[in-house]
């Protein structure tokens, strides 16, 4: 819609006899939010939104007090040993010494190397088994093969 001075002039009209704004918005062809727009334009008093409407008979309404949560901080008494049952009574025993556990050597301790030899899927298709080197996945060939030294790559990447 172009805003001419005659459609400003019947806006004002029935902006000021109080109309709602969704009601001049079907009188007028628009959308209320055109008309609120176009009221802010060109200047006319705000309104009182209706969902938040004040009553002048109430008085208005005060925020409830959020109630105030209490923790107990004193710490119960626990009864004397002297008052438990036998059955609650703490036991003291010796500390028993424990042998230490044996140390395998490392190479017990590797795991086979993982390194895919033929095409997954096929009978064929098997891990390499050779004992891998302690924190890798791999034995000491396919390392060499899987973890090439930094300046080795910088040196092919240029």
């Amino acid at each position: 819609m172009d805003w001419d001075e005659g459609a400003d002039n019947k806006l004002s009209v029935l902006w000021n006899e109080g109309h709602a704004t969704s009601e001049i918005g079907r009188r007028m062809g628009v959308s209320k939010n055109s008309i609120i727009s176009r009221a802010h334009r060109i200047g006319l008093p705000g309104r009182q939104s209706p969902i938040f409407a004040h009553d002048p008979s109430k008085p208005p309404r005060q925020p409830k007090p959020r109630p105030v949560k209490k923790y107990n901080t004193t710490i119960p008494e626990l009864p004397s040993e002297k008052a438990m049952p036998d059955a609650f009574k703490p036991v003291f025993a010796a500390p028993v010494a424990t042998p230490p556990l044996p140390i395998a050597p490392s190479w017990t301790r590797s795991k086979p190397c993982q390194w895919p030899i033929g095409e997954p899927g096929t009978k064929t298709f098997r891990f390499c088994d050779d004992i891998s080197v302690p924190g890798r996945p791999y034995c000491p060939e396919h390392c060499r093969r899987a973890y090439q030294p930094l300046r080795e790559m910088r040196d092919a990447a240029d």
